[in-house]
This record gives C-alpha cells, sequence and structure tokens, in this order.
C-alpha cells in the first residue's frame, strides 16, 4: 500500500510541533518489560497455583484477575508481584531513539516504566511527567510524558497505577484532570499508536473517545501494526470506521521474517526519511506538484522573505539574501534544481500551469537556483515596494481608503490604509468585523493577519494615549482595554487550525513581541564582522557584510510593507532599518577613504563607487530623527556619493511637504496622523541637502517649511537652518525669495506679542544676499514706512533685516532705531550700518565686565570655571583677528578658557584646548590661528590625532583647508 499521504501528514506534524506518539506496552516489553498479558498471567499463577494454558486472556479476565487477587489476597502481595514484574531497571531501545527522531510535542503512554523518559534524557530532551491529576497543575515544560496509567515514582503500589476493572471504572473520576488533558489533546494534536495490538481494550476506549471527538471534525489517529499478515479488507474497514488509519510494517518491504523491533524501525526509519526521498521520481510533473502544495498557500502573500522559503521547505534549501538558492542536503532529491532546469515543454497542461505559477512567485520574490548558469552573488538586486504608505502617497491612500469592499482582503487593507491616516478606531473596528466573517469563511490568513494587525494597533493606540493623544471616545478605550486584557500575542499563531500552523509555520514570528530578534541578530554579527574588517584593514570579494545587510533588511521591510503588516510603524522596525543604513553608510565611507598601499591596486580597483538610491533615501527619512542624520554627517561625508534617481526622490519629499500642507490648511492635522508623520516629515526635509529640485519644486518645499511645518517642531532657527541646507550645494532660486519675505513679515508681526522675540530669522538675509549681492526687499522695505516709535520691537526685528531693505528704509529704520546694547552693536555689524567696531567700545567692554564679575547671572561650573557666552566670544575673536582693538580685553583673561585662547595665546595653557572647538569657527578664524605662532603647533597636533581616530569628518576637512 502506497502510505505517501499519511507519511507526509505525520512528517508535517513532526515539523510544525504537533506530532504525539500514543505507546503501548509492545514498546517496553522489547526492552524486557512484561506486557499486560505477562502482567495477568502472573497474578493468575499466583492466584490459582498454576499457569493459564491459554497463551491469550479475554478483556475481561485481563481486568478481572488482577482485581480478584487484590480482593483475596493481601494488599501486599499485590504490590510485591507489581515490584517484582517492574522493579528491575530496564533500558531504552531503539524503538525510543527512532521515536525521539521525530520531535513529538509530547508522549501519552499506558506503560508504567521510565523508558520513555530516559530516551528523552539521551536526546537532551525535557519532558515533564504526569502521572497523577496532582501533577497537571505543575508542569513545569512545554512539552510533557502523560502517564495515563499512572507509574511508580511514588512506590510500588496499587494506588498509584489503573490495572484493575474497579480502576477502569472509577477512571474519570479519580484522573479527571488527566483524562480531560489526554482527550484534548487527541482532538488537537496527530496522535500514533504504536506498541499495541488491535484488540487492546485501551485501544478500544480510545477509538470511542476519538470516534465521539470526530463528530467535531477532528484528526483521526494513526496505527502502526507489526502483524505477519496484512489485515483482510473487512477489518481493515472495520477499524478505519473505528476512527483509524493503520500503517502495516509488511506493506513497507513485505519481509516479515523479522523481529518486531526491526518492524517498528522499519516504520519509523520511513517517518523520519525525508519524503520526497522516497515519494519523488524522475517524474517531473510529480515535482512541480509537490512544490505547488508547498507554495501554494504563499501564493496570497504579497512578498515573502528568503527566510519564508527556507522554513516552507523544510530547511532543505539555503535562500541566500541575494536571491540565490542552494542545496542544504545534499542526500536525496534536489527537487529545485530539477525544476529550475526542466524542459516545460514536457510537462502536461495542469502542470505547466502550476509552473508558471511557482516561477512568477520566484522572480517575484528575487530568488533564483545557482545552476542557472550564474556565477557568483548578483549584484542587480532591486527593490521594489509597492505600497503606496512607504511612499507617503496620502493623496491615494485616501483614495483607497474609500474604496467600496468585495473581499476580506479589501477590509483588512481598508483597515490599514484607515490606521496609516491616523484614524485607529475606524480600522480597529474593522478588523473586530473582519475576525468574525474570516472564522465563518475559514479564511484563517486574514483571520490571523488581522488579529496581528489588531493588536498591533492597540498598542499603538494605548501608547499614544499614554502621552494625552487618545483615538475614539473613553467608552471606546475602555471597551478595548476589555477585549486586550490579558491577550497574549505569542498564543495567537498556536491557537489557529492545524492546517494553517502547516501552510503558514513562516508566519509565526509575527505572533512573537520578539518579531525583529533574528533579523537583529543576523545584523548584529554583519556588524560585528564589518568592524572588524575596517581594524583589520581587509578587503573582501563580492558582496560585502553591509550589502548583505542592506538586502537583508530590504527583504524584510518589503514583507512588511507589502502585506500590510503595523508593524512598519514600531520602534523595533525603525531602529532594524537605521541600524542597516548606519551599517551601509560606514562601510561606503571606510571603502572611500581607506589608505591605499600599492599592493592593494588589483583589490582596490575591485571596489565600485557607492551610489544612494530613492529606497536608500527614503528609509534613511522612515527611520532616522533629525539628529540621527546630523550624527550620520559628521561620521561620513555624504556629499562625495551620488544620490541617484533623483526625480522619484523629488517626487516623494514633493508628496509630504505637500501633505502638511494640505494638513495645517485645512483646521489642523488629526493628532494621531501628526504623531506617525511628522518625524518622517521633518527628516525628508532635512535630508533634502542632497538632492537637485527645480525651482518649483524649491518653492513648494520652502513654502511647506516656513509656512506650514509646525511650530511645535521646527523652530526659528530651524527653519533657518534647513532652508540654508537646501541650498549649501544648489542655488538660491529667485522665486523662492518672495516666501522667505512672507515668512519675515509674518515673524515681524508675531513681535507685537511682548513674550515673543525671534532672533534667528535675519539669518536669511545673509542667505539672500550669498546669492544675489544687490537684492533688495521692496515688500520689506514698504512694510518698514507703515511703522512708528511705539511699534518698537519690531523696528528691532526689521532692523535687523537692514541687509535686504532700501537705503530709504534704512534711514527710515535709524530714526526710529538707536545702538544702545550689545545687541544693538551686533546688528548693525552684522547688517553693515557700522563699520568700527571700536567706536562703540564702551558698550562692549561694559557687557563683557558685567559676565565677568558675576553682575548679570554668570553660569558657573563647579563654582569657578564661567561659561562663555556667545557675544564675548565674538568680540574675543575679533581681537584675535585686529578687528577690534581695545586692550581692555586683557583685563577679562581668566573670563573662560575660550576666551583666554583668542586675547592671550601667548600665555594660554593648551591642556586646557579642546579641538571641538574649532567645529564651530568659520574658516577664516581658523586659518588665521593657524597662522599664529603660539597656536599652530598645538592645534596641528591635536587635530591630526582627531582626524585619526574620531568618526567627525570635520576634522579631517579643517586640517586639510587650513593646516595643509
Amino acid at each position: 500500500m502506497d502510505y505517501t499521504d499519511y507519511i507526509k501528514e505525520i512528517q508535517d506534524a513532526s515539523k510544525n510541533n504537533k506530532l504525539v506518539f500514543f505507546v503501548g506496552a509492545g514498546v517496553s516489553r522489547l526492552s524486557g518489560y512484561p506486557s499486560w498479558t505477562d502482567l495477568v498471567n502472573e497474578f493468575y499463577t499466583k492466584l490459582y497455583k498454576k499457569r493459564k494454558k491459554r497463551t491469550k486472556f479475554s478483556t475481561e479476565e485481563n481486568l478481572q484477575i488482577p482485581e480478584k487477587f487484590y480482593r483475596t489476597r493481601e494488599k501486599e502481595d499485590f504490590d510485591k508481584i507489581l515490584k517484582k514484574m517492574f522493579g528491575v531497571e530496564k533500558k531504552s531501545n531503539i524503538v525510543h531513539e527512532k521515536m525521539m527522531i521525530l520531535n513529538p510535542a509530547h508522549f501519552i503512554t499506558t506503560n508504567y516504566d521510565e523508558l520513555i523518559e530516559q530516551a528523552c534524557n539521551k536526546r537532551g530532551k525535557y519532558y515533564s511527567i504526569i502521572s497523577s491529576d496532582d501533577d497537571v497543575a505543575r508542569v513545569e515544560s512545554s512539552k510533557f510524558i502523560l502517564k495515563v496509567h499512572g507509574d511508580f515514582r511514588n512506590g510500588y503500589n496499587s494506588e498509584n497505577i489503573v490495572l484493575m476493572e474497579k480502576d477502569y471504572l472509577n477512571y474519570e473520576n479519580k484522573y479527571a484532570l488527566t483524562s480531560n488533558l489526554m482527550k484534548s489533546i487527541l482532538a488537537t494534536y496527530t496522535i500514533v499508536f504504536i506498541g499495541y495490538g488491535l484488540g487492546d481494550h485501551n485501544i478500544k476506549l480510545l477509538l470511542n473517545w476519538v470516534k465521539n471527538l470526530q463528530k467535531d471534525g477532528y484528526k483521526e489517529p494513526f496505527f502502526i501494526l507489526t502483524e505477519d499478515e496484512q489485515l483482510d479488507d473487512p477489518t481493515k474497514i472495520y477499524y478505519e470506521g473505528k476512527g483509524l488509519r493503520i500503517i502495516e510494517s509488511c506493506l513497507i518491504d513485505n519481509n516479515q521474517e523479522e523481529s518486531f523491533e526491526k518492524r517498528y524501525v522499519k516504520v519509523l526509519d520511513r517517518l523520519t526519511d525525508p519524503y520526497e526521498n522516497h515519494y519523488l521520481d524522475e517524474d517531473e510533473n510529480q515535482i512541480i506538484n509537490y512544490i505547488y502544495d508547498k507554495i501554494c498557500p504563499l501564493l496570497r502573500l504579497s512578498s515573502i522573505r528568503k527566510d519564508d522559503f527556507e522554513i516552507v521547505f523544510d530547511m532543505k534549501y539555503h535562500f541566500r539574501a541575494d536571491g540565490s538558492i542552494c542545496c542544504n542536503n545534499k542526500s536525496g532529491v534536489n527537487y529545485l534544481e530539477q525544476f529550475f532546469t526542466l524542459d516545460v515543454n514536457a510537462l502536461s497542461e495542469e502542470s505547466q500551469k502550476k509552473y508558471h505559477e511557482i516561477r512568477i512567485l520566484f522572480e517575484h520574490n528575487e530568488t533564483w537556483y545557482e545552476s542557472e548558469g550564474i556565477l557568483g552573488p548578483r549584484t542587480n538586486i532591486s527593490l521594489k515596494i509597492q505600497n503606496p504608505m512607504y511612499h507617503c502617497d496620502f493623496k491615494h491612500i485616501r483614495e483607497l481608503a474609500h474604496l467600496p469592499t468585495k473581499s476580506l482582503l479589501d477590509e483588512y487593507q481598508r483597515a490599514y490604509y484607515l490606521a496609516c491616516l491616523g484614524r485607529f478606531k475606524e480600522a480597529y473596528e474593522i478588523h473586530n468585523i473582519i475576525l468574525g466573517k474570516a472564522k465563518d469563511e475559514e479564511d484563517w490568513l486574514m483571520h490571523y493577519l488581522s488579529q496581528i494587525n489588531r493588536y498591533r494597533l492597540f498598542q499603538t493606540i494605548m501608547s499614544m494615549r499614554a502621552y494625552g493623544v487618545q483615538s475614539g471616545d473613553e467608552s471606546f478605550i475602555q471597551r478595548i482595554e476589555v477585549e486586550m486584557k490579558d491577550y497574549k500575542i505569542s498564543d495567537v499563531f498556536d491557537s489557529m487550525p492545524f492546517n494553517f500552523q502547516t501552510q503558514y509555520k513562516s508566519l509565526k514570528t509575527l505572533s512573537d513581541n520578539y518579531y525583529m530578534y533574528s533579523d537583529t541578530v543576523k545584523l548584529f554579527e554583519r556588524i560585528t564582522k564589518t568592524n572588524k574588517h575596517i581594524l583589520t584593514g581587509s578587503y573582501s570579494f563580492g558582496f560585502s557584510q553591509a550589502n548583505y545587510a542592506i538586502i537583508e533588511m530590504y527583504d524584510s521591510l518589503k514583507f512588511f510593507y507589502e502585506n500590510k503588516l503595523w508593524l512598519t510603524s514600531f520602534k523595533d522596525m525603525k531602529e532594524y532599518v537605521k541600524n542597516s543604513i548606519v551599517l551601509m553608510f560606514d562601510s561606503a565611507e571606510y571603502e572611500a577613504t581607506r589608505e591605499r598601499r600599492p599592493n592593494d591596486l588589483f583589490f582596490a580597483s575591485r571596489n565600485s563607487s557607492f551610489t544612494v538610491d530613492y529606497y536608500d533615501f527614503v528609509n534613511v527619512c522612515k527611520s532616522f530623527e533629525v539628529a540621527d542624520i546630523i550624527i550620520l554627517e559628521r561620521k561620513c561625508n555624504l556629499k562625495r556619493f551620488e544620490f541617484q534617481e533623483q526625480q522619484h526622490i523629488c517626487q516623494y519629499i514633493i508628496r509630504i511637504v505637500n501633505e502638511v500642507v494640505y494638513q495645517f490648511s485645512n483646521g489642523g492635522m488629526n493628532y494621531l496622523f501628526y504623531v506617525l508623520f511628522m518625524e518622517e516629515a521633518k527628516s525628508a526635509v532635512f535630508f533634502a541637502k542632497y538632492i537637485q529640485f527645480s525651482n518649483t519644486d524649491y518653492t513648494t518645499i520652502v513654502n511647506a517649511l516656513l509656512l506650514h511645518y509646525p511650530w511645535r517642531d521646527v523652530n526659528e532657527l530651524q527653519r533657518y537652518q534647513w532652508t540654508e541646507r537646501l541650498f549649501v550645494m544648489h542655488d538660491l532660486p529667485m522665486e523662492v525669495i518672495p516666501i522667505i519675505e512672507e515668512y519675515l513679515l509674518g515673524q515681524a508681526l508675531k513681535h507685537n506679542d511682548e513674550k515673543y522675540f525671534d532672533d534667528q530669522s535675519h539669518c536669511f538675509t545673509g542667505l539672500i544676499r550669498h546669492f544675489y549681492k544687490d537684492y533688495v526687499s521692496t515688500t520689506l522695505s514698504s512694510f518698514v514706512f507703515t511703522l512708528d516709535e511705539t511699534q518698537d520691537r519690531i523696528v528691532d526685528f526689521m532692523y535687523r533685516l537692514s541687509l535686504i531693505l532700501t537705503d530709504e528704509a534704512k534711514v527710515y529704520l535709524r530714526r526710529l532705531k538707536k545702538i544702545e546694547t550689545i545687541t544693538d552693536v551686533v546688528d548693525a555689524l552684522r547688517i553693515g550700518v557700522i563699520s568700527e567696531v571700536d567706536e562703540y567700545s564702551e558698550i562692549i567692554i561694559d557687557y563683557i565686565e558685567q559676565r565677568f564679575t558675576g553682575k548679570k547671572g554668570v553660569w558657573v561650573k563647579d563654582g569657578s570655571l564661567r561659561r562663555i557666552d556667545k557675544y564675548s566670544l565674538d568680540f574675543a575673536i575679533k581681537y584675535f583677528l585686529g578687528k577690534y582693538r581695545d586692550e581692555r580685553m586683557k583685563n577679562f583673561v581668566g573670563f573662560s578658557d575660550q576666551f583666554d585662547l583668542f586675547v592671550s595665546p601667548e600665555t594660554f595653557d593648551f591642556e586646557k584646548f579642546e579641538v571641538s572647538w574649532l567645529r564651530y569657527y568659520n574658516l577664516e578664524v581658523i586659518k588665521e590661528m593657524a597662522k599664529n605662532e603660539y597656536m599652530r603647533s598645538h592645534l596641528l597636533e591635536t587635530l591630526k590625532a582627531s582626524a585619526k581616530e574620531s568618526k567627525d569628518n570635520r576634522y579631517y576637512e579643517i586640517l586639510v583647508a587650513c593646516f595643509l
């Protein structure tokens, strides 16, 4: 008989931790323990002083003879027989060892001995022992040995076991918990009976239970039969009707001249041997069917990870990060290699259709077999994500969220898109509806994924509520708290139907709070190897560790986005992406700046130039905060890298800034959406520095940044700095200036509020004059003439904009504005109203003296060291450069280390010099420092060390520009 389906089902159960062996006395007998008949015969002999003539007892005799002995003799005599028959320790046998290979989830046994425990210990597996109801509550392991008839751990005592007729009749009362646990296992696991005969009383009882359970659609158990002859058809049909699927050892190779032990081993060997070794031949149609059955469930997923493929193909194949497939196990049929090399035209029509579905699935997920003529890893790996949320296409998302739904998949996607828009309550309610419908339709994939998204959405709702942002009213929050109380996401997968667990075993990690664990561990290993590579200065062939890390990250990212999983918004995912990107840039920076030795020329030529593409750019914006980008720029000179696909990047950024304008032009942004979206919106504009936009796009971006980005996220200084960043590497289009003027007018009017003060926005005038030296603003100049003496705060602000005002406006402002404070002096110097600093020396000296003597709240560290303020340092630098000549500056030596460096370099203690100061001086100042006889040698030595040791490229740039 062909047991193909039986064996495949048992093997699948083994792989999915759903296999249970129900072990009878026939297995223990192979180790020397008595069979049930042997034990009963011992009681019979002692009772009647003779052995029974027949070799077998009836079922009634098996139960009654021990009880007759118990009732007519002393209990001590009964227990002595038990000790005699079972008191000699035996060793587990090869059948136990073969069963352990299949990694059963549990064992159930009617045997009293400890042979199964021995086999588990040999295998290094820990199974809890349950031999009484008291043990049920004390289970310590997820795996256990259920000894339904008890054992002798507490002594050879008749009270500890089930043997007599009264024990069976009273079983449900004495072993209620054990009985219910056994029934639960029979109902939910794949059961294999071994060591029993078909006439065994225990089997008859169990078959009645199974038959009742089958009414609710539970799995029929398997039964390994080791009789000499094949069952006749009526007998076989009889037991099949009882709910048994029988595997006869005599039908596997027709050799029954061997021992029972060898018969068991023969069956178990077939169960442990890979399925394809016996059931896949050279028939290509059969290979197609085999592969198709494995991947068919995956066709419903929009993206599949390489790791998922490995699980689906039982780890027989390794799916590398670059997409190549290689066989891990060289024994047996290499069916994937045959698939990729077979003649499609030789297949049947049905197989051809399946072949093309399989091939499309592999190609869509960037996989190929290494024997297809491609040598080494591919370098043209592409990432394509269709999910509009990834691309911040919110206009399209709003359209999709309001499309009519025709299927559960439509409902599932609608819930996702609503969540993307910050409409969490609606999304949560849809998931609840899906769960009910999916159960009715038995669409367990939608049921599972919807459970995952609903739970993650609940986490998002509750985490935002902790920060004062609530989705829905209080009654909604109270309801979902009740729904999710004690909800364990880790239980979701194991609670799904067995067939689903078998088909989608690769999705189990989604039902885990450590869903990124394996990816993170793999990334950490690659980071460690890359750091070692950098430290040793070695060269890599083919893909580097950073290349692999990025491809693996993209593989996971595409899986989560394309399958609409809400996990993409979680910190764990963003940290994983960010760390992968950092590794990529660190590696590229090292390769671009590493020292080249003469004998390295061959290897150096192998390093292709690194480029940043659209997906790299988007991933930075999605996973990096602005502070992270600043750190990255300090470590890597990003200007050295080419940013490709700039048109796509431009479109992405324009979509983002348009969404900001849309949201804040419609009565304020949905705050839930704001929390999800705003960090990416900030990072995108900040990182846009490296992209060349059209004049129209520049206008759109600056308009959004200056006039629409919320003030809680971007302050006055950042608005200037981020605008300046956009044009550090590009020209400032004239079309942008009116937007800047509109912004400055708005800032001026804010000064009607006495609590408001903006001392940063005047920097825009320098930015405009940098690109247009003669530019004057008629708009701002006209506004100046609307002011009078009573609007002194607005006058002060406009005065600082004098650099781009008309001469008439400047004259008018001077009549309204007097230079009386240090701020007035600084502003006047910056805009060119005064040229000689010395003219206002009394104001400057008075200002510094007040801070030096502590009359105006000097900040003191450790009670002595004064922290210098910006104005005092600016005038100390002017003194050093000879632009301010008041010798009274020497009186304040000791103000701070930086002040002393510039005012008295000849006496400065360079042990106090901090190289980080140089990062905040402009190159003109540093070049003069490099010329100074007291400073040069000290600064040069410190800079060389920092340029070599620090990851901040600024030190290297300063060294080259000013000292070399």
